[in-house]
C-alpha cells in the first residue's frame, strides 16, 4: 500500500515537474515570439544588391510622427494607411523618453536626412547594437555622441515597450506585397555598373530602403563603413500621401533614378567637398536661385553646388540608361527648380567621360568641373518648363471653355433679373 502511494506521488510530482518547464519553455517561446522582427526583404538580388523595410528605420518613423516633423517635413494631411496605424500604434507611448529626445534632437538641428542615417548605422532591431564608432558628420548634427546613444538606448526600449515587432508582423503582408511592386522592372545592376564606371571607384554594397511611413516623396541617402572595413551605400525612398490608400512607393524605372542620386551622393559630395577654395567663385551662381533654393531647403552656397553637381550627374546617368526623352524631361525639371547650370554639367561631364586618360576617376575632374561651372554665365532659370505646343493649345481651349461659361453664366443671371423687375412692375392682385 505505501509502495503504490509512494509511486503515484513520485508520477504526480514528475508531472507536475514537466508541466511547469512545459509552461516555461511556452513562456520563453512567446517572449521570442514577441520580439521576433520579420524579414522584410526581396529576394534575387545580386550579393551586394538589397531591397528592403528596415524595421529600425520605421521604428524613427514612427517616432517621428509624434514630434513637430510631421508639421515640418511630414504629410500635408493625415498619410498613407500604414502610416496612420503607425501613429495610432505609438500614441499610447507619446511621452516616452524616446520621443522626447527626438523633440531635442530636431531642435539642434538634426533634421532632413539625419535621423534616417542614424538608424542605418545601429544594429538590427532588438537589440538595436550601437556601431564601433559613430559617423563624425551624425554626431556633429546631434551636437555630441552622448545624446546619440541615449537616443539608441531609448529607441531600444520603446521597441520593446509598444511590442512594435507584433505590429509590423500584423503588417507583414501588406509590406511584402509593396516590396514586390517596387522590385517590378528595378535593375540595379545596370546603375551600378555606369556609376562605377563613371565614378572610377565602388562599394561593397548597394542597398535601397522602402520607407512607407517618411514623406514627401523622394529620397535620403546614407553610408556606412562596417567593422570589416566593407563601405555600403543606401538609398532610402519616401512615400506619396494617400490618407485611404496602402503606402505609394517608387517602382522600377523611378527607383532605379532614385538611387543614382541617393547612392550618387557617397560618390560624388566627397569629391566636391575637397575643393572648398573653388565655392565662393559659384557665389554669383547661387544668388539668382537663392530663394527657391531656401524653399527645397538648400539654404548654402556650399548645399547648392553639393546638389547642382549631383543633378548634372543624374541628367548624364539618365540620358545613358533611360534614353534621350526621359533625358530632355529632366532638364526641363531642374530648370524650373533652379538647376539651371545642369545642361552645362553634362556637357563638361562628356568632356570628362572621352579623357579618362587624364582623369581616371570623378575626384580627379572635379576641380576642373567647379572651374568650368565658374565660367558660365549667371541668370534667373526659367521658373515654368517648356510645354508642348500641342499641350499649350489644349490649355487655352481649356481656358477658352471657361471663359464662355462665365459668360453663359452672366447672362443668365442678368436675364433673370429682368424677369424679376417686369414681375415687381404688376401691382398685386387679391383672389377671392
Amino acid at each position: 500500500m505505501f509502495r503504490e502511494r509512494f509511486t503515484l506521488c513520485t508520477l504526480l510530482a514528475i508531472a507536475i515537474l514537466g508541466s511547469s518547464v512545459a509552461l516555461g519553455a511556452a513562456h520563453t517561446h512567446a517572449e521570442a515570439s514577441a520580439t521576433q522582427y520579420p524579414a522584410l526583404e526581396a529576394d534575387q538580388f545580386r550579393e551586394e544588391h538589397s531591397l528592403r523595410i528596415l524595421p529600425r528605420v520605421e521604428l524613427v518613423s514612427a517616432v517621428l510622427l509624434h514630434t513637430s516633423w510631421r508639421e515640418e517635413m511630414g504629410p500635408t494631411g493625415p498619410g498613407n494607411r500604414y502610416a496612420l496605424a503607425l501613429t495610432e500604434h505609438f500614441a499610447p507611448h507619446s511621452g516616452h523618453a524616446a520621443i522626447h529626445t527626438a523633440k531635442a534632437l530636431l531642435e539642434r538641428g538634426f533634421r532632413y536626412d539625419a535621423p534616417k542615417a542614424f538608424a542605418i548605422v545601429l544594429g538590427p532591431l532588438p537589440h538595436l547594437a550601437a556601431p564601433e564608432e559613430y559617423p563624425r558628420q551624425l554626431i556633429a548634427r546631434a551636437g555630441g555622441q552622448d545624446i546619440l546613444e541615449e537616443f539608441r538606448r531609448e529607441l531600444k526600449d520603446l521597441a520593446q515597450t509598444a511590442e512594435f515587432a507584433q505590429f509590423l508582423v500584423a503588417e507583414e503582408e501588406m509590406l511584402h506585397r509593396k516590396l514586390a511592386e517596387s522590385k517590378a522592372g528595378y535593375t540595379p545592376e545596370r546603375v551600378t555598373a555606369l556609376m562605377e564606371d563613371f565614378y572610377g571607384y565602388s562599394a561593397d554594397g548597394y542597398h535601397k530602403i522602402l520607407a512607407p511611413a517618411a514623406f514627401p516623396a523622394g529620397g535620403y541617402g546614407a553610408a556606412e563603413i562596417r567593422p570589416d572595413d566593407t563601405r555600403h551605400v543606401y538609398s532610402i525612398a519616401r512615400a506619396a500621401e494617400g490618407a485611404m490608400h496602402p503606402p505609394q512607393l517608387p517602382r522600377g524605372k523611378d527607383l532605379e533614378q532614385l538611387a543614382i542620386h541617393e547612392w550618387g551622393h557617397s560618390f560624388s559630395d566627397p569629391a566636391v567637398f575637397a575643393h572648398p577654395d573653388k565655392f565662393r567663385q559659384l557665389q554669383a551662381h547661387y544668388e539668382p536661385v537663392s530663394a527657391i533654393m531656401s524653399d527645397q531647403h538648400y539654404t548654402t552656397l556650399e548645399a547648392f553646388v553639393q546638389e547642382q553637381v549631383l543633378r548634372g550627374i543624374d541628367a548624364f546617368a539618365r540620358r545613358k540608361i533611360h534614353g534621350e526623352g526621359e533625358y530632355r524631361m529632366f532638364l526641363e525639371q531642374m530648370e524650373a527648380r533652379g538647376f539651371y547650370l545642369t545642361k552645362e554639367i553634362v556637357q563638361e561631364l562628356e568632356y570628362y567621360t572621352d579623357n579618362r586618360d587624364a582623369y581616371p576617376t570623378f575626384s580627379a575632374f572635379a576641380p576642373i568641373l567647379l572651374d568650368r561651372m565658374a565660367q558660365a554665365e549667371p541668370r534667373r532659370p526659367s521658373i515654368l518648363p517648356r510645354i508642348h505646343p500641342a499641350l499649350w493649345l489644349r490649355l487655352l481651349l481649356g481656358f477658352a471653355s471657361i471663359i464662355v461659361l462665365i459668360w453663359w453664366v452672366l447672362i443668365g443671371i442678368k436675364r433673370r433679373r429682368r424677369q424679376i423687375e417686369k414681375m415687381e412692375d404688376f401691382p398685386d392682385i387679391d383672389h377671392y
